[in-house]
Formats: structure tokens, sequence, C-alpha cells
């Protein structure tokens, strides 16, 4: 099957999905209504539950098409239900690469997956004070986020459960390759923060992350500072930690920094971050980037370019991954998100599958 044919089939299937309600964080809709994450989101990281406040904005000025009604996730006085539903189907194209002037190749696949099917919940018996969040993936090995949360003056809070770190941007899963070199992801722990004014401030304690994807032991201890204008905002991330499985001990000083602008009709995103690591056998280093831009062409149409690199091992040469991520996302109605993207991706030569670049198409939302 041709390149074309196989593009237009994965459009096909996409297309004929409808799914529900308003979309998922994205740190760019933090520069459009100038307001930080925790404004339009229950849990202060941003991301899964709406407030009343993030509802109001994903239906009045996100979509392309408004219809009248809206969507009440409300059962009674105290309880606050959700969802997301993500649909998925990546080409990816065949692939070649020589190393040491012998050819490799790797061949072309196609995947269609339901990649998210979250069902959400918030209890609050006492109203703006009090609450426990569930964020449940079905498709993932483990819960997302269970915590409890409490509220209080100055917009202050406390989380205690499985959470959700905030780091840097708060790239969703899969969006970027800084993930990777930070480890960030949901862990048990505890969190405090507070807003005064344009500065936020959060600490957290939490387990060690799991290392080439074992469960290990240790703790680690992140924190992050955000100032936000009107247009635009900037922050700084740190973290240190310590973990030890049956093979080795590691611990880990991460540091990132992280900016948004509105220039004209652009919206910019970037972040970096190096980590310092041990362990028995030597001391490394390893960093990534990541530079986002975005424009809206039309109400609830999006173009975005991305460049993200990430390289595990600074010392060691020609072992950096690159990729160019180019694609749009149409926001069609309360909100239903039609998305595409070309990934073009680098690899070392040793991984041609490394190099392999891929036509994604899904369609994604939530309540």
């Amino acid at each position: 099957m041709t390149t074309f044919a196989r593009t237009s089939r994965v459009v096909a299937s996409a297309v004929g999905v409808l799914l529900a309600d308003e979309a998922r964080a994205e740190p760019r809709f933090a520069l459009e209504t100038g307001l930080a994450c925790a404004a339009c989101h229950v849990d202060p990281a941003g991301g899964g539950l709406a407030t009343d406040r993030g509802l109001a904005w994903a239906k009045d000025d996100l979509a392309t098409y408004v219809p009248p009604g809206a969507w009440d996730p409300h059962i009674g006085a105290i309880v606050r239900i959700g969802a997301a539903l993500r649909v998925e189907d990546e080409v990816t194209l065949p692939a070649k690469t020589t190393l040491d002037d012998v050819p490799f190749e790797a061949p072309g696949a196609n995947t269609f997956a339901l990649s998210e099917v979250s069902l959400r919940l918030q209890v609050e018996p006492i109203a703006d004070h009090l609450s426990v969040v569930v964020d449940e993936d079905l498709n993932a090995a483990k819960l997302n986020t269970a915590y409890v949360l409490a509220r209080g003056p100055s917009d202050a809070w406390l989380k205690a459960g499985w959470i959700a770190q905030r780091w840097g941007l708060g790239l969703r899963p899969g969006t970027a390759l800084a993930q990777e070199a930070t480890l960030v992801s949901e862990r048990p722990g505890l969190e405090v923060g507070a807003t005064k004014g344009p500065l936020s401030l959060a600490l957290a304690l939490t387990s060690a992350a799991p290392i080439d994807g074992r469960l290990v032991a240790g703790e680690r201890l992140s924190a992050i500072a955000e100032v936000r204008g009107a247009a635009w905002f900037c922050g700084v991330s740190a973290a240190t930690d310590n973990a030890a499985d049956v093979r080795f001990p590691v611990s880990n000083n991460t540091g990132a920094v992280h900016a948004g602008a509105t220039v004209g009709p652009v919206r910019a995103l970037a972040e970096v971050d190096v980590v310092r690591g041990k362990n028995t056998a030597e001391v490394f280093t390893r960093a990534a980037s990541y530079v986002e831009l975005n424009l809206e062409v039309h109400p609830g149409v999006y173009v975005q370019g991305a460049y993200d690199r990430y390289d595990p091992l600074l010392a060691v040469a020609e072992n950096a991954r690159d990729r160019i991520t180019l694609g749009g996302t149409w926001y069609v109605v309360r909100h239903v998100a039609i998305e595409a993207r070309l990934r073009v991706r680098r690899d070392i030569p040793q991984l041609p599958e490394g190099n392999a670049d891929t036509v994604l198409i899904g369609v994604r939302g939530s309540l």
C-alpha cells in the first residue's frame, strides 16, 4: 500500500469518530487566557477535571461551533464527574539508515488504538476546601491520580495520595522527549503549594521514579516557581532524588527552566531540562529541550510546530535524539478535537526504527 493510500485511510477512520466535550489541558491555553492551569482545572497541576470556569471558557471560546446547551458535570451538591477518550491511528513510514557503510532498514507499520479511556471523579464534602479526586485511565497499568485535595486561604493547597507533580510546562505524556529525561510521572506523595498574585510555588515529596520500567525504592523532592503576566510566564523547576533497585543505587539532581509568551498572533513555549546523575559506576549528564509555536488561524483551528531533543548521555557522541513535529488541531464542537501530526525523527544510526517518520491522526475529547 502506498504512503498516500495509508494516510488517506487513516484520515477517513479518524473523521468518522465522534467524541464528547472539552479539551484536555494545554500550556498554550494558559497563554491564551492569561490564567494559570489551576484556574480552569480542579488539579492545581492542570489537566483532568475542569472547574466551572474552565468549562465556561471551553464552551464559549475554544470550539469552532458552539451549539446551545452545556455539559453539567455535577451530581448533587458534592459530586463532579468526567471522562476522556482518545482514538489514534499512527502510520510509521519505512526508514533506512547506514552504519559503517552497512545499510539498515525498518519496515513501515500502521497502528490503530483507543489510547485513552479515562474516568474522572471529584467528591467535595466541604465546598472549595476539601475534596477527593480520582482520574483513572482504563488503558493504563496503574492509577493515574487519586488524592485528597485541601485548599486554604491565599490560594494555598495540599495534595496527598497518588499525585501528578508540577514540572516545567506540564507537557502531557507522549508530547515531548523531556519526560524521558526528567522521569516526571504520577507517584504517591505529598504536595503543598500557593499562588499569590503573579507568583505561584509548589513543593512535593514523592516516591522515586521507576528505572527502565523497574520498580525502585527511594524518594524525590521537587519544587517549581512560576511568575505570570498577562501575555507571558516563566519559571524554574528543581528536583533531587535517590533510588535503589536490586542492581545499583542511583541519585539524580534535575533542573529546568520554562517560559511562554504571546508575540502577535503566535504563542511560543520553551523548556530546557538538565539532569546530573550518579550511580556506582559513573557520573552522567543528560539533557532535553523543547520549543513549540502555535497559531490560531481560525476560531478553534490551530497550527503547531515543535522541535525537541533528548541526549541521554552528553559524554557520548551521536547519542542524541531529535524530533520535529508539524501539525494542526481543530476543536470542532464542544469540544471534539481532530488532530493531525507529521513527526520527523532522527535517532542514533544503530536504531533505524528510531529514524522512522510517522503520521498521526487522532480524535480526542473529554467531559
